[in-house]
This record gives structure tokens, sequence and C-alpha cells, in this order.
């Protein structure tokens, strides 16, 4: 049986090249580790879940007029067509503790400081991984002045557990 997965369309800064790749994990981490060697902004503009390594084959041979290199290709109107129709939307900017730090203007390190965590168990929190206690989910509800209710942190985890 095929591994499940996701081939994701990473841009270069707005209208630069597009990296079509395939992950088994999270394009948020494939992400990260494209960023490091890359001195322009990179983004994760498009993604297709639940897909085998077939697909990317399929997407590189169908844009093989505008590869670049590697897995890297030109932001052609086709290309572009494809990446308007499986837009990313980052799962972690609906959650409540993310919409908490943006209107707070709080990072991510602040708050796991007032809440007493770790930024990694604030991430997992955050990126539903993990099983955490009552006692951490209240202690980041209590670090928000329960602008974030503890009712909303088992209810946000309860959702990316059903995903």
């Amino acid at each position: 049986m095929s591994v499940l997965g996701t081939v994701y369309f990473i841009q270069e800064c707005e209208a630069g090249p597009v990296k079509i790749g395939w992950t088994a994990g999270a394009p948020t981490v494939r992400l990260a580790a494209l960023q490091t060697g890359n001195p322009r902004q990179l983004s994760i503009v498009a993604a297709q879940l639940g897909v085998t390594a077939e697909t990317e084959r399929f997407w590189h041979k169908h844009f093989a007029a505008s590869h670049l290199r590697a897995e890297w290709f030109d932001c052609t109107p086709e290309v572009a067509e494809v990446i308007a129709l499986y837009r990313w939307v980052d799962p972690r900017l609906g959650h409540p503790v993310s919409k908490y730090l943006k209107a707070s203007g709080l990072s991510r390190e602040e708050l796991s400081e007032r809440a007493g965590i770790s930024r990694t168990t604030l991430w997992r929190i955050m990126s539903g991984k993990g099983e955490h206690s009552t006692a951490t989910l209240k202690a980041v509800s209590d670090a928000t002045g329960n602008a974030v209710t503890l009712a909303q942190l088992v209810e946000s985890k309860a959702q990316s557990e059903a995903a």
C-alpha cells in the first residue's frame, strides 16, 4: 500500500519559482528546512493533502516545459492556476492561541514563559500534536487572561485529532 502524504507548492517570494515536492510529514516542517538554505522568503502557496508521491511525479511531468532545476519550476500561468486550485491555508492560523497572539502582539516565546511551559510544548498544543494535561492547557488559558478558554483548547485538540 502506498503511503499518503502531501504534495506541496513552495514559492520563492511572490512571483518567484515554485518547488513542487511531496512529504509524508507536515509541509510546514519541509518549508522550515528549505528556508534555512534560502536567502529569499519562501512560503507554502498550495498543497494537495492525502496523496501519494505519484501525484508529485504527475505534476513534475505536467509542468516539464516550466522546469528550471531539480524540483523547481517557473511560476507560469498554468502553474499559478494549480496553485489557485489547491491554495494553502495554514491550519495554525485558525487556532485560538494563534488568534490571541496576533491580537495581543505577544510572541510564542512570551506566552510560553507566562504559562511556564516550553516553546516546544506551546507549538505542540497549537499544532494539535501530542497529549497535554489539563493543568498545562489551563496554564496556557491563564497566561492569556482566559482570552483563550480551557474549553477552546480542549475543543481545538479534538478538532485536530478528527482531521
